[in-house]
């Protein structure tokens, strides 16, 4: 859940993806081939981790290890199956990176067309609530860093779903 107090005068968005809809509106044998597959989710990959103290790196990494999850999900509430990929997946557990990195490219691409986003203009008192397990969200980085944003952030604790996954195949 986020909650805004503040916002800049230009920009400042966030984007959500419905990967519920990104899920069903694959083809049959995609969605087959997808299914048995482990997304590996890499800390590395979040925006701005690069520009870090390399020692909080470091210690953020212990913290946050590569994780594999399902590619696929099933809501454990209301049954509804999820594309679960975005730009902060690595690689497929057992594969390369560069074997990984086309099927990535393109369930992302999918994942994101138009008619499965949602931008959000936020207005102070705004509060929205989503559930990672069915949908992707990105915070848009386009305002004047200058200028104000604060969003109060709550999150609810959930089931696992990720293992501790290996590093990617040669």
């Amino acid at each position: 859940m986020l909650y805004c107090t503040r916002t800049p005068p230009v920009g400042g968005d966030t984007m959500f993806c419905n990967m519920a809809r990104a899920h069903d509106t694959l083809s049959r044998k995609m969605r087959h081939l997808v299914g048995d597959l482990q997304s590996v989710f890499d800390f590395n990959l979040v925006s701005g981790v690069a520009e870090r103290d390399p020692a909080k790196i470091a210690e953020l990494l212990k913290l946050n290890p590569p994780i594999a999850h399902p590619c696929i999900r099933v809501h454990p509430q209301s049954g509804a199956t999820a594309l679960y990929v975005s730009e902060r997946t690595s690689h497929f557990d057992g594969m390369t990176k560069a074997e990984s990195a086309p099927l990535i490219d393109f369930l992302c691409a999918h994942a994101t067309r138009p008619e499965n986003v949602y931008r959000h203009r936020w207005r102070v008192g705004d509060l929205l609530c989503w559930d990672n397990r069915t949908t992707m969200h990105k915070a848009l980085g386009d305002f004047d860093p200058s200028q104000p944003r604060h969003m109060l952030r709550t999150t609810v604790r959930g089931e696992k779903s990720g293992v501790m996954a290996a590093p990617p195949g040669d």
